[in-house]
């Protein structure tokens, strides 16, 4: 369910506001009509839309996943088998996902139409299967092999991870090399060639200029590396 914060008229005649949930904006309308009330404006509140952006680890996900399937396939419906997840979830975002699920399951909505309150959580593929599974009265293994998927996809992702550890290191190690050498080598060697008065070739004065660019804008440099690697770091990993 939606909590509209709405603005309508009533049956005196009177302009209200007023917090109402329901589905959708025509459910909403529906209800309003059904009083005799007329709806001037609705806007989903704050805390639905924070409600949305919620999304859990694969490593919270799947074991969820799994005890669905097992009440499923133990005979509990899906109402009974959602509250009682939804009850032994801890206090976050497990708890607030799954009770809002099971609110909306109880209520007749199918379970991959409520999933997709979350997009975060369930993208369109993933709400597809489950969808699938639905309508082919084959939810168990559909959530199985739903499972199974984000499993081998994490575990790609940790080991992708894991293979790019050591290029990183080494990567790390040339560039603070690198620096070191223009910034604090080079220097010394252009004062020697500018007191001798010698010609230099093109690479030496190309090292010689980027070494003063380094030195003048060097604040500016490390900032924009430091932004690049926390963008990286802190990047949402699905």
């Amino acid at each position: 369910m939606i909590t509209f914060a709405t603005l309508f008229i009533d049956e005196h005649g009177r302009r209200r506001r007023d917090r109402m949930n329901a589905r959708d904006l025509e459910e909403l309308k529906h209800t309003l009509r059904s009083r005799s009330q007329w709806l001037v404006s609705a806007q989903p509140t704050n805390a639905t839309k924070r409600l949305s952006r919620l999304t859990l680890p694969v490593r919270d996900f799947v074991p969820l996943l799994h005890q669905l399937e097992l009440q499923l396939r133990a005979g509990v419906t899906a109402d009974a088998a959602l509250g009682q997840l939804a009850e032994d979830a801890p206090e976050g975002a497990s708890r607030s996902i799954l009770q809002s699920i099971h609110e909306e399951v109880s209520q007749g909505q199918s379970i991959h139409e409520a999933c997709r309150r979350f997009p975060r959580l369930f993208p369109p593929h993933i709400a597809a299967v489950i969808s699938a599974g639905e309508t082919a009265s084959q939810l168990p293994e559909s959530i199985r092999s739903l499972a199974q998927h984000l499993t081998s996809m994490d575990e790609l992702k940790r080991t992708a991870r894991r293979a790019l550890i050591y290029p990183a290191v080494v990567l790390s190690a040339t560039a603070g090399l690198v620096i070191f050498l223009l910034t604090g080598v080079v220097p010394r060697f252009a004062d020697i060639f500018a007191s001798l008065n010698l010609t230099l070739p093109p690479i030496t004065l190309y090292m010689i200029g980027l070494s003063e660019f380094l030195l003048g804008h060097g604040t500016w440099v490390v900032a924009i590396i430091g932004l690049i690697v926390m963008g990286v770091a802190t990047a949402p990993r699905v």
